[in-house]
């Protein structure tokens, strides 16, 4: 539920919803839902929703045929290379010789 956009009763601001941690020393003794803005922390059946969570834009360049998934890309420190061109590349550039990494 984290992500959540919501409108926080307290800071009438739109935000999203965050998960905090609450401790007592150093040990966790649980979690909390609460407001990015204002802190304002909810209990379960108070949070306001206004949108659930959104899919992360990530989510489906894992499953595309895009550089980063080729067999045939090579990262280093200086640069990302595909070795069937023979030239640098970004790991979001798609070819027409797309081979899925095993």
């Amino acid at each position: 539920m984290k992500g959540t956009r919501i409108i926080c009763p307290n800071c009438k601001q739109e935000s999203v919803l965050k998960t905090v941690k609450k401790f007592e020393g150093f040990t966790v003794i649980g979690e909390v839902k609460a407001c990015a803005f204002c802190g304002h922390e909810f209990t379960d059946g108070e949070i306001p929703v206004i949108e659930e969570e959104r899919m992360d834009f990530f989510d489906d360049v894992g499953k595309g045929n895009v550089c980063r998934n080729c067999l045939n890309f090579v990262v280093n420190p200086w640069m990302q290379k595909c070795v069937i061109k023979n030239e640098e590349v970004d790991a979001l550039d798609t070819c027409d010789r797309f081979e899925k990494r095993p």
